[in-house]
């Protein structure tokens, strides 16, 4: 299965992983034992995504997919008012927004073939406001 996100290929996906937390929050009492600890559930989970991939590709086409993920997390500004599509191996279709992406890029080949490693963080979000 190819991955995509937003309907952009991912290309050599080399890592998915994912989290699910609870919304507790932990309240210790000072000088007690875990026994006496405190916690509260305020409901609800939260989803996290992280894929890993490697692009050996031209400077132009390495941009033209830093450029996409710019103009995704220019959102993150609030303004990430709608869901995108993540299609992938681990989770199928799941509708995600992008915390976070990292990239670093290594020039070994040279200018017509440099090779690009990044990191995408997404959480899982209610299509419901879309």
């Amino acid at each position: 299965m190819a991955y995509t996100l937003g309907g952009t290929s991912l290309p050599n996906i080399q890592n998915e992983s994912g989290s699910v937390d609870s919304s507790l929050m932990v309240l210790p009492f000072p000088m007690q034992d875990g026994s006496e600890t405190d916690v509260f559930d305020f409901g609800g989970v939260v989803e996290e995504f992280t894929i890993s991939g490697t692009m050996t590709d031209s400077m132009a086409n390495c941009n033209s997919f830093i450029g996409y993920f710019k103009g995704v997390s220019g959102k993150i500004n609030g303004n990430q008012l709608t869901t995108i599509s993540l299609v992938s191996d681990l989770t199928g279709t799941t509708a995600v927004k992008v915390l976070k992406f990292d990239y670093s890029v290594d020039y070994g080949g040279g200018s017509d073939s440099i090779i690009m490693n990044y990191n995408i963080k997404l959480v899982k979000a209610s299509t419901r406001y879309n």
